[in-house]
């Protein structure tokens, strides 16, 4: 219940405020598919376009930090942010910047060495919002597109963690970007 409360807050700063965000990832996938932020997910995803969302985001933070159960706030150096929680709760808020490449055909990550690849442009070029935690949320209009390539044409099947760990499947070809990238990390 912690999960769904500090998200709706968070979410409901960015909504009033204005923020150009869009939930995404797992979150985006538990919005649609189970109305509910997935059980076994250990974090929830937001993201932004920069340079539009990112002074507005950054003006938010001084109210997220004084939210209950938000031990800091970390950002990075390339504009992404983490909300981290009390250290019991194991579960975070990443906030993960994008960026304009190839004449606005594609969106790659603002920051170096974060292992997702790039997505096209059309995934997000019109956002709509949709009920979700009783909020008005944003999302992806063409968010079946986008959870079909992030998780495989069968993503409104819940899956089981497949990891001793936790941690979630991923298509094939986001699994073999993810063994390139942490075997040229290990050449470093």
């Amino acid at each position: 219940m912690y999960k769904q409360k500090l998200l709706k807050r968070v979410l409901d700063i960015f909504n009033k405020h204005n923020v150009a965000y869009w939930i995404d990832y797992g979150t985006l996938l538990g919005a649609i598919r189970d109305k509910d932020i997935i059980p076994w997910d250990h974090d929830a995803d937001i993201s932004f376009i920069m340079p539009d969302a990112h002074s507005a985001i950054c003006g938010c933070l001084h109210k997220i930090v004084k939210l209950p159960s938000v031990q800091h706030i970390r950002l990075t150096y390339h504009g992404g942010v983490k909300i981290l929680l009390c250290p019991g709760l194991k579960w975070h808020i990443d906030i993960y910047p994008w960026r304009c490449r190839n004449n606005n055909k594609f969106y790659e990550s603002c920051i170096p060495g974060f292992g997702m690849p790039e997505f096209p442009a059309y995934e997000i070029e019109e956002i709509i919002q949709i009920e979700f935690l009783g909020l008005q949320v944003r999302v992806p209009k063409k968010f079946q597109k986008r959870l079909a390539r992030l998780y495989g044409p069968n993503y409104l099947k819940p899956q089981k963690p497949s990891g001793k760990d936790g941690s979630f499947w991923m298509p094939q070809q986001i699994q073999q970007y993810l063994r390139r990238y942490e075997q040229i990390k290990q050449k470093v």
